[in-house]
């Protein structure tokens, strides 16, 4: 007996851990399910109607019949109808989606789903006064240090304005038609941060990076860039091109010779398949010649071993 006890201990501990093991798996699947299933019904998604009939047992299956108010059979069928629902009206309030309607309320203010929008209306009335101080009382005639500092002054602020300009812009389309995610209020300051930084660039440096540059005031090339963050990426990946050609030197060459090393390898391939395909052909003129065959059969072979052979 106490040998069978031995035995049976350990392997009752193992299964115990395994049983253990396994339910904590079922609970992370369980808890990725309803993760999945809050983002799906936020997101205004429709779930496939076994989805849903899965989805109801699972929650409402015999095991919880005796926790549920209603009756299994109830309970599942009211799971599923109410999915049914949530379903319809997503696709009819499309494009907008339960997240987008919570967070662009009909009356009041959603200060925590907003609050990038509300940053940008400060940043741009700030920036704004700025610039109209820094324009309006330009030191013209003071020494060039303080007229370096107003510079960059009108031009900080003229990209602060065309950055918060844009954002501000974009967010007044979401919200008026109620399509506004707070999923990405982290991109409006990055937008914004890229706007303030391209339009600085762009402003500061506008006049070398652009032959055309010297047509158009600093201040307007900043708002520019603050507005069109990507223009300026683009107009900086373009210089960094031409810098890697210049030290790299042309790339005609290694095209050049790269096509060259192709060719070969297809010449040798087509010689390699044409010396096959010329062996049978042979192969067959000398039997033909061995058997006394017409010669004008032993010609017609001939000839296709020499226009193979071309």
């Amino acid at each position: 007996m106490s040998s069978t006890n031995a035995t049976i201990g350990p392997a009752t501990k193992v299964g115990d851990s395994l049983c253990g093991m396994c339910d904590k798996q079922l609970q992370d699947t369980i808890n990725d399910i309803d993760e999945m299933l809050h983002y799906a019904l936020a997101e205004g998604l429709q779930l496939p109607e076994t989805a849903r009939k899965q989805l109801a047992e699972l929650c409402y299956g015999p095991s919880d019949q005796d926790k549920a108010t209603l009756p299994s059979a109830a309970s599942v069928e009211r799971y599923n109808t109410a999915l049914e629902v949530h379903g319809a009206l997503s696709r009819l309030i499309a494009p907008a989606t339960p997240t987008t309607l919570l967070a662009t309320p009909r009356q009041g203010y959603a200060w925590r789903q907003q609050w990038p929008i509300y940053l940008l209306l400060v940043f741009g009335v700030l920036c704004l006064i700025a610039f109209v101080f820094s324009a309006a009382f330009h030191p013209a005639t003071s020494p060039t240090d303080p007229i370096q500092w107003w510079n960059l002054l009108m031009l900080f602020t003229a990209a602060g304005l065309g950055a918060s300009f844009y954002g501000l812009y974009t967010a007044y389309k979401y919200i008026t038609e109620r399509t506004y995610d707070p999923i990405y209020n982290l991109v409006y300051i990055i937008r914004f941060v890229l706007g303030l930084t391209s339009g600085t660039i762009l402003g500061y440096f506008g006049h070398d990076l652009l032959k055309a540059g010297s047509q158009l005031s600093s201040s307007v090339l900043a708002m520019l860039g603050g507005y069109s963050a990507e223009a300026v990426s683009q107009i900086l990946q373009r210089m960094a091109d031409t810098l890697v050609t210049l030290v790299r030197g042309n790339n005609d060459d290694v095209l050049k010779a790269k096509l060259e090393t192709s060719d070969n390898k297809n010449k040798q391939l087509l010689t390699q398949c044409k010396g096959e395909a010329q062996k049978p052909l042979q192969a067959a003129r000398d039997a033909a010649v061995a058997k006394g065959a017409d010669p004008s059969v032993v010609a017609s072979i001939q000839k296709a071993i020499d226009a193979l052979l071309k």
